[in-house]
C-alpha cells in the first residue's frame, strides 16, 4: 500500500498572504517620510544655526568696533581736556600781558632824540630798559621823561657805563614802573 498520508493542518487563512505586501510597503513608505521629516527638520535647524552664528559674528564684529571708537573716544576726550587745559593757560597769559605795541609807543613818546635802545623787558609792573646815548644829558632827559611822563612811575634803578676807550656812547639799563594806560 503506500505511504500513508499524513494529515496536514494549515492554519493560515486562505488570502492572507497577499495582503502582507501591501502592509509592508505601506510601513516602509511611513518610515520614509517620518525619516524626510527629521532630516527636514535638521536641515532648517542646521541653516537657523548657521545664520544665528553669522548674526553673532556680525554682533562680536561691531562689540570690538564699538570698544574701538570707545577707546578712541576716550583719547579724544583726553586730548580735548588737555587742548582746554592749554586753552586756558593762553587766555591767562593773554590777559596778563601788556600791549606790546602800546608800550613801545609810550616808550617811543618818552625817550629824547639821539638815544638808541637795545632791549626792553617786561615784568609784571616793571620795565627794565637796555640802551645807549651819546651823552650824560640825553640819559638825563630820558630819566626826567620818565618820571614826569604819566603811564610810568618812579624810577627804580639806573645804571650806566662808558665804552672802554672812554669815549663814545653811554649804555645804561634803566628800570621804572609801567603804570600803563591799557591796564
Amino acid at each position: 500500500m503506500g505511504d500513508p498520508i499524513e494529515p496536514r493542518i494549515n492554519f493560515i487563512q486562505p488570502g492572507r498572504a497577499h495582503y502582507r505586501l501591501p502592509v509592508i510597503i505601506m510601513s516602509a513608505l511611513v518610515l520614509a517620510a517620518i525619516l524626510t521629516g527629521c532630516l527636514s527638520g535638521y536641515r532648517s535647524y542646521c541653516s537657523q544655526l548657521a545664520v544665528k552664528d553669522a548674526e553673532n559674528n556680525r554682533l562680536w564684529q561691531e562689540l570690538e568696533q564699538t570698544g574701538l571708537l570707545s577707546r578712541g573716544l576716550a583719547e579724544f576726550q583726553d586730548m580735548e581736556r588737555d587742548t582746554e587745559a592749554i586753552r586756558t593757560a593762553i587766555d591767562s597769559v593773554s590777559r596778563n600781558k601788556r600791549p606790546q605795541a602800546a608800550l613801545l609807543e609810550e616808550i617811543y613818546q618818552m625817550s629824547p632824540p639821539g638815544m638808541g635802545l637795545k632791549e626792553i623787558q617786561t615784568s609784571h609792573d616793571l620795565i627794565t630798559i637796555t640802551g645807549f646815548c651819546p651823552d650824560y644829558y640825553t640819559l638825563g632827559g630820558l630819566l626826567l621823561a620818565a618820571d614826569s611822563y604819566p603811564f610810568f612811575g618812579p624810577v627804580r634803578n639806573v645804571t650806566s657805563s662808558l665804552s672802554r676807550q672812554g669815549i663814545g656812547p653811554i649804555e645804561f639799563v634803566l628800570e621804572v614802573e609801567y603804570k600803563g594806560a591799557e591796564k
